[in-house]
């Protein structure tokens, strides 16, 4: 469950499937090659179990490969995978600020969850919804969610449920589910 929720924050599709010999063997010579996608992509595959059982590992250090060529994937998916699955936020959060320093939408909402619960940082509404705001001004819909739920809340920035309702609207308007529902409440 862990994995499936760290790869849709990722926005990477779980589809359980085993990679097809030929694509993996084509994945493990561009990582062997230097290639930080192909780590990152082949890391994500080994954490899934696309490459037979899961093995956290390998996945690791594929990652880290990615990391120490300062790659944004490696940066964000290796934060995630301390934040979400081994809960090591001092591991975690200097990378995900590594991946949003390099704009990354996804590494910006992950820093913003880990401000707004407290999680390995002392909890700030104002910073967790400064982080939002970043993702969102990205064009990321995650991030404009979880700014209009700021918003309604009034947590970090003053309340206005005019204006979360307006961006939930908009969000639904463009598929977003989520603040489909959130509309229906």
């Amino acid at each position: 469950m862990k994995l499936r929720l760290l790869a849709l924050i990722l926005g990477v599709a779980v589809s359980g499937q085993v990679l097809a010999a030929t694509a993996l063997e084509k994945l493990q010579q561009q990582a062997e090659q230097g290639d930080a996608q192909a780590q990152c992509q082949l890391g994500l595959a080994y954490a899934k179990g696309e490459v037979g059982k899961p093995d956290m590992k390998q996945a690791e250090t594929l990652l880290q490969k990615a990391v120490d060529q300062k790659a944004t994937c490696g940066y964000l998916i290796l934060g995630a995978f301390y934040s979400d699955v081994q809960h090591d936020y001092k591991k975690s959060r200097p990378l995900l600020e590594k991946a949003a320093a390099q704009n990354s939408a996804p590494a910006m909402i992950q820093l913003g969850n880990l401000y707004e619960y407290g999680q390995g940082v002392e909890k700030d509404y104002k910073t967790a919804t400064q982080w939002y705001a970043k993702a969102a001004k990205l064009g990321s819909e995650d991030g404009e969610y979880k700014l209009a739920l700021s918003y309604y809340y009034g947590k970090g920035v003053a309340k206005d449920e005019k204006k979360a309702n307006q961006m939930m609207d908009g969000l639904c308007k463009k598929g977003a589910d989520s603040a489909c529902e959130f509309l229906k409440d």
